[in-house]
């Protein structure tokens, strides 16, 4: 609106110096701007001659423009494609385009409120590209997200005849070379170049592993009464990632900093979110269900605050940390910036358990990439690139099941070591073309006829040379220090099949 001008018949109206409307009316609504930016308005008078006057002062609108959903992520499946991303500031609604690769021309098919979409109209055989543009409450939109290109999975041929196999028994037999005494429970142990971080209620650094006398020669108490859970060390070796059970925080942590009389310096501190409310399948878990030997689920519970277990890095360098008593892995960068949290919707817990992230004790890394979680009575094996999960092990009391899966360990040679914390053994696993993931030893007395002592094992590691291995008893409050007798172990032998 603008105060009339004698004589003046209508009036022109400018944006940014380009003439948008003519009117004979003191006042105009114009669309709003759909981008951001400054915009100038300016009116002229026009009298009945055609005499224009100059352009007023101009009237600065500036709109802040709203940023594009950022960490586009999708998993498609043989029938639908699965899309996630993280929220833009101030964004209420988000639009999801589609269009065939090649195509200029977007075509949207959905708006929606969350920061998720399924998209169940592709069709197979088609690469397509997704994005997505955020929208706020004023209608004002963003530009494209980043540009996700896709195609449906094509489905695995099925196996014409379902193999049952039976697993030999082979054993790896093991002497005790020394015991070591600790005044702590402990919880985790790392290795990176025979260095070991050891994870108690204090957090310990123990130079060489490859003198059993170091085991209690500790090189530094670091950290002194802070309760800390499951750790890993950093690429390089210089860095530690811990997470610390109170706070319910992932700390990383300078070994070599501090002084002398406060070794350790905690070199950052990442918030780990709890989970919102909502089902699972909604970023997080509202209930989390516990499951008997014979994989039925017995009892359904609340989700409680984040409590950190262990943590691992990925080969792209993110960082996935369990959640204990929620059932989940946190996925951060390697900022420390919250992803997503890891499962797959297309498993209902109440109706196939065993494929639930279930009680992340432990979680490691091998050589190609792949993740491996503990389970509760099994080992999930998961392709993060690829999508794909696997189970090793089940619920029993023979050899190539658990009670209770505590502690995973991967050698040089990617052999997967897993601890069973009720049952006291311990068994190595080997990928076989044709059979999977398959038990090959359970590791024994050196007279072959049991288990080793070990009372409740909660992490095992194994020397780079694969010579040594070192069992973390958590109820004994020991570390045993083992010899592995590869000279005197069975010969591996693969599954029959019947």
């Amino acid at each position: 609106m603008w105060a009339p001008v004698p004589g003046a018949t209508k009036y022109n109206i400018y944006l940014n110096g380009k003439k948008i409307a003519a009117v004979t009316a003191i006042q105009h609504i114009v669309p709003a701007p759909t981008l951001g930016g400054e915009f100038k308005y300016q009116v002229s008078a026009v009298d009945a001659s055609g005499a224009e006057s100059p352009p007023s002062s101009a009237g600065v609108v500036r709109i802040i423009m709203i940023e594009p959903p950022s960490n586009l992520v999708a998993r498609p499946d043989v029938d639908r494609v699965p899309i996630r991303w993280k929220a833009a500031e101030g964004a209420v609604i988000y639009d999801v385009f589609r269009r065939k690769k090649g195509d200029s021309n977007w075509k949207m098919i959905a708006s929606v409120t969350e920061t998720r979409y399924e998209d169940t109209q592709a069709n197979k055989g088609i690469d397509y590209q997704y994005a997505v543009k955020s929208k706020d409450s004023s209608g004002k939109f963003s530009e494209f997200s980043a540009i996700l290109d896709i195609a449906l999975l094509v489905p695995k041929a099925a196996d014409k005849v379902r193999k049952k196999v039976e697993y030999n028994l082979q054993m790896l037999p093991a002497e005790l070379d020394y015991r070591a005494e600790l005044d702590q429970y402990p919880t985790d142990a790392a290795l990176c170049d025979n260095r070991m971080a050891l994870s108690a209620y204090n957090l310990y650094i123990i130079k060489d592993v490859t003198e059993p006398e170091a085991l209690w020669e500790t090189d530094r108490i670091l950290l002194n009464d802070k309760n800390f859970m499951g750790l890993t060390w950093s690429e390089d070796c210089e860095l530690i990632y811990v997470n610390h059970a109170p706070s319910g925080q992932l700390w990383v942590v300078d070994p070599d900093g501090g002084t002398e009389e406060l070794p350790g310096s905690v070199v950052e501190k990442y918030n780990l979110p709890a989970p919102p409310d909502g089902p699972r399948g909604e970023e997080g878990t509202l209930f989390y269900f516990s499951v008997n030997t014979k994989g039925k689920v017995v009892t359904i519970q609340k989700k409680g605050p984040t409590r950190p277990s262990d943590v691992v890095l990925t080969r792209d360098g993110d960082i996935l940390v369990g959640d204990l008593d929620n059932n989940r892995l946190l996925r951060l960068d390697s900022d420390g910036e919250f992803i997503e949290t890891l499962f797959w919707e297309d498993e209902e817990v109440s109706n196939n358990p065993k494929w639930a992230i279930s009680k992340p004790m432990s979680i490691v890394r091998d050589s190609k990439g792949d993740i491996f979680s503990t389970a509760l009575n099994h080992i999930l094996h998961m392709d993060l690139d690829k999508e794909e999960k696997t189970q090793i092990g089940g619920p029993g009391t023979i050899f190539g099941t658990f009670t209770s899966v505590k502690g995973l360990f991967i050698d040089s040679k990617d052999n997967l070591y897993a601890t069973d914390g009720r049952a006291g053994n311990i068994q190595v696993f080997q990928k076989h073309e044709g059979f999977g993931w398959i038990p090959v030893y359970v590791i024994t007395t050196p007279d072959k006829k049991g288990n080793l002592e070990t009372l409740t094992p909660m992490a095992v590691l194994v020397t780079d040379d694969e010579k040594n291995m070192i069992v973390v008893e958590s109820m004994s409050k020991t570390l045993a220090y083992y010899n592995l007798q590869w000279d005197k172990a069975d010969p591996v032998k693969l599954p029959e099949s019947k």
